[in-house]
Order: C-alpha cells, then sequence, then structure tokens
C-alpha cells in the first residue's frame, strides 16, 4: 500500500491522517469504494507530472485544486520529483535575475529563502511556480543566520534570524511567521543572545526539522559560555545546554555540528577519526554517556582537515552512510561498515553551486508572479557595424555642411 492509499485509508476510515481536508471534497473523493480505487490511479500520475503541468490541472475542477493545494500531495509530488542543480561562473557573482544579485541563504520545500546584496532585502521565491514573497526589514540589524521552517502544527511557515546590533556585539533572535499579508518580525528574549561577544568565541547553528540550533564555543576553551541554545521554532521556547569541557581537544575549529538520526551531535577530527559526540535529550540536558569513534581512511586525500566537514547520519550505525560536505561542495557518503566512499554531485569544470531542490508546488500567502523586465533587444553584430558607420559618415557629412556654409556667408560679405 502506497503512502496516498494509506493516507486516503486513514480519512475514509475516519482516523486522524496527517493532513485535514474538508467534508466536501472528502465526499467528493469516496462517494463508493470502486470511486476510491478509480482516484488512485489518476493522483499516482499526478505526482509524476512537472510543476508546470499540474499548474495547469488545478483549472480542471474544484476537487482537482483542493487535492493540488493540499500539504500530502505537494509533499508526495516534490519526493518524487529529480533534483534540480543551479549554478554559475566561478568568476562571476550575478545569478541573471533582473540584474540584480541575490544569495540564497535556504532551501526548504523548493522555497529559495533569498538575500538581495544590493538593498539587504530578503524575499522567499518559488522558482517552479516562478512566485516571490518580499519580506519586511528585519530592522537596523546585521543579520547573521537567517533560516526558514515549516511547522507541521500550524501548517505555516516561520523565519529565525540571529542578529548583532550595528556597531555593537549585542544581539538577539527575530521571528517572522507567515501568516497573512500583514508580516512583522518579533524580538525572541533569549538572554543567552544579549551578549555574542564575536571577538571572544566562534558560532555557529544547524537546524534538524523544527528546531534550531546555535552553538557558541569559547576561544579559550570549554568553559560556563560555551553552550547550545537549542530553540523549537513551533513553540517557540528555548533550552540551554551547556557542553561539557571534556568533550573536544585540540582547538576550537576541529568542532562540526551534524544531525545523527535526527539527534543534534558534535563531532572533531582527530587525526583520521570522527569523535562524534550526541545530544539524546536537549531538554533534560543529557547527552550520551560514551563517544562514537569512526575511522576514516579517506582523510589522506584531504590534508587539510578544515576542507571537509560532516553533515548528516541517517540510516543506523552497522548500514548506513555517514555524509560529508567538501569546500569544493563536493557530496561525500562514506559508508562506516565497508569503508567505502561515494562522491555525488560533483560540480561541473569552472561553475559554483548556487542551490539544488525539488520543484514544489507550495504556494504562501501574499506570493506575487515575478515581473520580468524587458531585455533590450540587440541588433546582430553586422548590423551594429553597419548603423556605427553611418552615424560616423553623418556626423562628417554635417560638419562638412556646417563649414561650406559658414564659407558661403562670409563670400557673400566679402
Amino acid at each position: 500500500m502506497g503512502r496516498l492509499e494509506k493516507e486516503f485509508q486513514e480519512l475514509r476510515d475516519g482516523k486522524q491522517g496527517t493532513f485535514s481536508i474538508n467534508s466536501t471534497i472528502k465526499k467528493g473523493l469516496f462517494r463508493s469504494p470502486d470511486h476510491e480505487t478509480e482516484l488512485f490511479l489518476p493522483l499516482e500520475i499526478l505526482t509524476r507530472l512537472p510543476v508546470k503541468s499540474l499548474l495547469r490541472c488545478k483549472s480542471v475542477c474544484k476537487l482537482w485544486k483542493t487535492i493540488l493545494e493540499e500539504r500530502f500531495f505537494i509533499e508526495e509530488h516534490r519526493n518524487l520529483s529529480e533534483m534540480v542543480y543551479e549554478y554559475r561562473d566561478e568568476m562571476t557573482n550575478e545569478t541573471g535575475d533582473n540584474e540584480e544579485v541575490f544569495e540564497c541563504k535556504c532551501v526548504l520545500d523548493g522555497l529559495l529563502l533569498e538575500r538581495n546584496n544590493l538593498t539587504g532585502k530578503y524575499r522567499i521565491r518559488n522558482p517552479a511556480t516562478k512566485k516571490i514573497l518580499n519580506l519586511p526589514d528585519p530592522g537596523e540589524h546585521t543579520v547573521l543566520y537567517v533560516q526558514m521552517f515549516y511547522v507541521p502544527k500550524t501548517g505555516h511557515y516561520k523565519l529565525v534570524n540571529i542578529y548583532c546590533q550595528n556597531g555593537t556585539e549585542h544581539g538577539g533572535c527575530g521571528v517572522l511567521s507567515l501568516i497573512g499579508t500583514d508580516l512583522k518580525w518579533r524580538a525572541l528574549n533569549i538572554p543567552s543572545l544579549y551578549d555574542l561577544g564575536f571577538k571572544r568565541q566562534r558560532t555557529f547553528y544547524i537546524n534538524i526539522r523544527q528546531m534550531f540550533y546555535f552553538i557558541r564555543i569559547c576561544e579559550a576553551g570549554f568553559g560556563e559560555e560555551s553552550e547550545i541554545v537549542c530553540l523549537d521554532v513551533g513553540s517557540e521556547c528555548y533550552v540551554n545546554v551547556k557542553i561539557p569541557q571534556a568533550f573536544f581537544s585540540g582547538g576550537i575549529y576541529d568542532i562540526h555540528a551534524f544531525y545523527w538520526e535526527d539527534k543534534l551531535s558534535l563531532g572533531g577530527l582527530v587525526e583520521q577519526e570522527l569523535h562524534v559526540w550526541i545530544l539524546e535529550d536537549y531538554k533534560n540536558q543529557k547527552w550520551a554517556e560514551r563517544k562514537i569513534i569512526i575511522p576514516l581512511l579517506f582523510l589522506s586525500e584531504y590534508p587539510n582537515k578544515t576542507d571537509i566537514c560532516p553533515s548528516s547520519y541517517c540510516e543506523g550505525y552497522e548500514r548506513g552512510f555517514l555524509w560529508f560536505i567538501s569546500d569544493d561542495e563536493d557530496h561525500i557518503a562514506y559508508h562506516i561498515e565497508s569503508q567505502s566512499v561515494h562522491v555525488l554531485n560533483k560540480l561541473p569544470e569552472g561553475k559554483k553551486n548556487l542551490y539544488y531542490m525539488e520543484p514544489s508546488l507550495v504556494n504562501l500567502e501574499g506570493f506575487q508572479p515575478i515581473i520580468k523586465k524587458p531585455k533590450k533587444k540587440q541588433l546582430p553584430l553586422r548590423f551594429s557595424l553597419g548603423w556605427s558607420v553611418i552615424s560616423i559618415l553623418s556626423s562628417i557629412l554635417f560638419v562638412f555642411f556646417l563649414f561650406h556654409l559658414n564659407v558661403s556667408v562670409l563670400s557673400s560679405k566679402s
């Protein structure tokens, strides 16, 4: 039984499913058992169509429109879509979007959170549907980190930023809920972020589902200031977790944050080994009793350990892969049991990765179609040269005419 079939079966049996659908549509879906069976085939076909075709399918009837806008269908379609990679030339900075420079800060559910490097403003863009949502200014702050989250309980998206007040080391955290059209940033009261002190510590972050982990580590070593701010974006509640001093040695830049089976973990590269500590329960500040040591023989190909960092581990310790990302943005899959290495998503020569994502039907309230500025038509080279020659000859003839006219006037006066 496929995922779609399970979802509809739960609704038909009156169970609590992972999505909600109104009674009118429910009656339209399940007029009879035969109709239910007949509906699965077109749904399976629809999940494999490109976004452009699905946007047209919304005009077929109200039933199709509602189904295509349901969260379960959007997720199923996105999971079956092929990954899209967007590159640019390594020596240029332009994305070709209205001659403005946009930097991608986050990718989530086929949505891009982008910053305009010319104006400093943020926007959310869906490249598949070609729509954008301009976001309000976060205020007179220097935004250090900004990320986007989906909250299943409410069915809405939220943005979280960590900022520093201009000219000071005083910081804070802001939240933007994408509900309605009157969007405003709200400040969260997290005292541990008031004094970020970037000259004395290193900070970084990681997202795991709807959890935002902000890690701050002292430059001089691990003490009381070394901690993790664990923010549940859905409830907007946070917990400060201390980092024990005995965890690491060898300098703060050996530390990486990544997720280990949906839990936060901190890892340190020691020679050709990865030492991992897992945060088992952030609410009770409980770390794993023992660290995990993983031999990484392939690290000999990366003499500088800062060129590579772990990103995730998901499928059980014996059978799973440990993923790494290199400075060249190569994705490296390391199978722990067999110690085999697979390099994926290798960039074309001379190219830099802008983003990669699955096309999505996600539509946010307030989305507007992207209005492209009309490009000036450029004449072929031969016509351009021809017009240049004609312009030069015309200027010469005009000057000659004025000179001849002036000589004629002087001769008539004499």
